[in-house]
This record gives structure tokens, sequence and C-alpha cells, in this order.
């Protein structure tokens, strides 16, 4: 998402600095930060044990939103 054109959507979820990485789980109004590497496997592996915290199954659906400027 582009912070500076959808900026309080922004300013709604905290992002100050880019990049910033947001996993939505159950509460879709509370994310979740990622402050991992940015790698794919390694982000993969955060929101698997995010839906398992959460009892998420694998046909729920978990949002990541990556904030670039």
């Amino acid at each position: 998402m582009d912070a500076d054109k959808y900026e309080s959507f922004a300013d709604t979820f905290g992002v100050e600095s880019y990049p910033t990485i947001n996993i939505f789980g159950k509460d879709k109004n509370s994310p979740i930060a990622y402050n991992g590497d940015n790698y794919a496997d390694e982000l993969i592996e955060a929101v698997k044990k995010i839906a398992k915290s959460e009892g998420l199954s694998r046909k729920s659906s978990i949002v990541i939103q990556k904030n670039t400027h």
C-alpha cells in the first residue's frame, strides 16, 4: 500500500517508517506488527505462527500489509 496516497489508513495503523509490515489476523482492526527480516520464508513462518496462535485454519483469511514509500 502506498502510505502517502492512503495517509489516513497509514495513520490509523501507526505507520511511521518504511517499510512497515503489519499482519492482520482475526481482528482486522488491530494488526500485529511484523519486525522480522523481509525474507519470504521468515514472513511465511510468522504468519503461520500467528494463525496457529489465533486458532485459524488454512481456509481462514490473513492479510499482510506492507507499506512502502
